[in-house]
């Protein structure tokens, strides 16, 4: 009887509502906003694709992606979530970094390779860098809340600045780069760039012993690649800071505004005046020390540090099948 009651079954769903009764709601469409992509007319949904990639990538990536969510919750408890504005700016400091330190400074050519050339186009990309950086600020401000100065990290903080015999030293130093002026049409001798530099090391020095402000020479000289050197100024001065041959002219400097002969390095030569030497003992230098590591960058093992202690305060129960 089943194959008699099919063609009857069929004709009453298709008859019309009777007055009253509500007809069957057609499927509903997916609004373009919850689409990844159209092919024809076949509407792909963002439910359908994130299936996909758990069925595909989510056991590879769930601890990472718990981990981020540990951390934003339990920096929202504590009062320290990141505002809005503090992760835009920390996402147009960094952009402006990378154009800054890797194209030259052209927003187009960073757009163009850093962006789209790696699959984004600019929305996607600085979604992805500011979900990244929210995650990052958060974590950073959970490792600042638990941290603690010790004794042993202010010792050790006074013999890396000070060194065993506590003392202080800053000194001003200028680059001169041998390959700052050559012209890649024309390439010159090594040698001749080289007598450039140092003839411009020599002019630096001449200025300065006759009284020349150290600021206005500084557009003479060539930028040095330190996060310690600000405006040609190192303070406080440590060894190895700046290499090898820095540290053999600094000591053999006593009298502040000393200034050494040009430093040889091989891409051009370094002016090196002191600009103070005095001995600082542990007491004088410990608020200094403490305020500075109360308030230092964040490193890698405190935001580890973060993490390792979420994950061993919560359970966390995994039910991706």
């Amino acid at each position: 009887m089943n194959h008699m009651l099919l063609p009857l079954l069929s004709a009453l769903l298709s008859l019309p509502a009777l007055d009253g009764a509500t007809p069957p709601a057609p499927a509903a469409v997916p609004a373009d906003d919850h689409l990844v992509a159209r092919a024809g007319d076949l509407p792909i949904s963002r439910e359908d694709y994130a299936e996909w990639l758990l069925l595909h990538y989510g056991v590879l990536h769930l601890d990472d992606f718990v981990g981020q969510r540990m951390v934003l919750h339990a920096a929202e408890q504590a009062g320290l979530s990141p505002s809005a504005e503090e992760v835009q700016a920390a996402y147009e400091a960094e952009r402006d970094h990378i154009v800054t330190e890797f194209f030259r400074g052209d927003i187009d050519f960073y757009e163009r390779e850093h962006v789209v050339r790696r699959g984004y186009d600019l929305a996607s990309y600085q979604r992805l860098r500011v979900a990244a950086l929210e995650v990052e600020l958060a974590q950073q401000a959970l490792a600042l809340s638990e941290r603690v100065v010790t004794e042993q990290q202010v010792l050790q903080r006074y013999r890396n600045t000070f060194g065993e015999d506590g003392e202080r030293i800053a000194i001003d130093v200028l680059f001169f780069n041998m390959y700052s002026e050559s012209k890649a049409e024309t390439p010159a001798d090594p040698a001749v760039l080289r007598d450039g530099a140092l003839e411009r090391a020599r002019f630096a020095i001449d200025n300065l012993r006759g009284g020349t402000p150290l600021a206005d020479l500084l557009d003479a000289s060539d930028w040095i690649r330190s996060e310690f050197v600000i405006d040609g100024h190192v303070d406080p001065y440590r060894r190895e800071l700046l290499g090898r041959e820095i540290e053999i002219a600094v000591a053999s400097l006593d009298t502040p505004g000393e200034i050494a002969p040009p430093v040889a390095v091989y891409n051009g030569y370094y002016v090196v005046r002191l600009a103070e030497r005095r001995k600082v003992s542990l007491e004088e230098a410990r608020d200094d020390i403490t305020t500075w590591l109360e308030n230092r960058e964040v490193d890698s093992e405190e935001m580890a540090n973060v993490l390792t202690r979420l994950r061993a305060n919560t359970t966390v129960e995994r039910l991706l099948h």
